[in-house]
């Protein structure tokens, strides 16, 4: 018994390590964008890596790509359409529950443990995978469209743009309203009254806009 727990320890750890990839070598993880167990997989898989080691893409998003990478039969319109998780890393290329370990394998601690589970038969463990995946609409549901990440996550997806960032930053920027020039016009004490009130702005007297109405009681 004691020879099995020493083996076990020894497996749970020399296994996940044998299995990351290259230094420098990101992990791409491809998952069905409209399917509810894989968005709850992708979410759980970002939660638990804190290096951000792993990207990921909607197999819908991303056919070309996957073409490119010898990976065309598992996107949209190919054989074998969205009947897997696709992982690439670097050349190579996983499937189903190869796949799912090997996203495992680079994950943070406890969850890089369980890739030790692929000293299993490949055929027993895709024989259990193709039975959930044949079988997640029914029980898990399906969203009619991809995910929509927002934040840190969006930033995560092969797609994101930092553009759409800056984009958005701008944006924000002219929605913002003008800050209203300072009343002190109406405040006979105040050193500044004889600045017209389109000068007499909240960033010419180093008064943070959210304070001119405390400023303005305490002026008066």
């Amino acid at each position: 018994a004691a020879v099995a727990v020493v083996y076990a320890a020894f497996a749970s750890y020399r296994v996940p390590e044998a299995m990351q990839p290259p230094p420098g070598v990101e992990t791409w993880l491809f998952f069905d964008g409209v399917c509810n167990l894989c968005d709850g997989f992708v979410n759980f898989v970002y939660r638990g890596d804190s290096s951000g080691r792993i990207r990921f893409g909607a197999l819908q998003k991303h056919t070309d790509l996957l073409r490119s990478k010898g990976a065309g039969r598992y996107a949209e319109g190919g054989e074998e359409a969205l009947t897997t998780v696709v992982v690439i890393q670097g050349g190579q290329v996983y499937t189903r529950s190869t796949a799912a370990l090997r996203v495992l394998a680079v994950m943070d601690q406890p969850w890089r443990t369980l890739a030790v589970f692929s000293v299993l038969p490949p055929a027993l463990r895709d024989a259990a995978y193709k039975v959930v995946a044949e079988y997640r609409y029914a029980i898990f549901g399906q969203k009619a469209q991809c995910m929509k990440p927002s934040g840190d996550f969006k930033r995560r997806f092969l797609e994101y743009d930092p553009r759409e960032d800056e984009d958005a930053a701008v944006a924000l920027q002219a929605m913002t309203p003008t800050a209203t020039a300072f009343d002190a016009v109406l405040c006979p004490r105040h050193s500044l009254c004889s600045l017209s009130p389109p000068l007499l702005t909240p960033t010419l007297l180093g008064v943070p806009a959210s304070s001119l109405p405390r400023h303005r009681a305490a002026l008066r």
